[in-house]
This record gives structure tokens, C-alpha cells and sequence, in this order.
């Protein structure tokens, strides 16, 4: 096989006679390659031997997206609670006891506001005195 440099000074003459040569087989689809390379060329585009790879974060992705998608289909389906109360009276004893316990809770924590709003407000006026 020739080098670059040594096809590039062949000479007009010797190119003719080099492709009149019916010894020399032509690649079926060397045709569709020129056209390929001279089509990206005038574009402006590199042409390159190897295909384009894809991406590596595809994979990634989709396994994601089915993650996602089983989690919700996980959450999304309807469960009947566990604890339920067949009396209706105790349940309703249940839901006074809780809302007892969420009441002591508020209180407790209105009860550490009010502690905290007067110093809060204290602050407050000495800031708008001094301006």
C-alpha cells in the first residue's frame, strides 16, 4: 500500500491509468461513502470511521424513570388502615383522645412563643428608636 505522500505526487497521467486498471476491485459501497464524506464536508461537519456512540446516561435514566414509576404505583395504591374500630363509640373515644393530645401539644407551643415575643418585641421597638 502506497503512502499519502506518495499518491499525492503521482501524477495526472498514472491516476488515469491506475483507475482504467480493471485488476484493482472497488468496494461495493465506496460510492455511498464518498457521497457520505463529501455531503458532511460541504456541510462542515468532521466525518469520522466510527459510528456515534450513545450516550452512557440513558441507561441510568430509564432505570430511574422505572424506579420512579413502580415507587408510584407502591404509594398510589389505596390501603385500608390497619387499626380501625369496629364500636363506633370507641372510636370516637380514640379520636377525643387524640385531639387531647394535639391540643396539650399547640398549647405548649403557643405557651414557648409567648415567651419569646417579648424579648422579640423589645428588640423590635430599640431597632425602630434608633433610626
Amino acid at each position: 500500500m502506497k503512502s499519502l505522500q506518495e499518491i499525492e505526487n503521482i501524477s495526472f497521467d498514472k491516476l488515469e491509468e491506475i483507475a482504467q486498471d480493471s485488476a484493482v476491485k472497488v468496494p461495493k459501497d465506496l460510492k455511498a461513502s464518498v457521497k457520505s464524506a463529501v455531503a458532511a464536508a460541504a456541510m462542515g461537519e468532521a466525518s469520522s470511521a466510527r459510528p456515534a456512540r450513545r450516550p452512557l446516561w440513558r441507561p441510568y435514566a430509564l432505570l430511574s424513570v422505572f424506579a420512579a414509576a413502580c415507587i408510584g404505583v407502591f404509594f398510589a395504591t389505596p390501603r385500608t388502615p390497619k387499626d380501625t374500630y369496629d364500636d363506633p363509640l370507641i372510636a370516637y373515644a380514640k379520636v377525643e383522645e387524640t385531639f387531647a393530645l394535639i391540643s396539650s401539644k399547640l398549647d405548649r407551643g403557643v405557651e414557648s412563643v409567648r415567651q419569646v415575643e417579648e424579648p422579640l418585641e423589645t428588640v423590635n421597638r430599640i431597632i425602630n428608636n434608633s433610626r
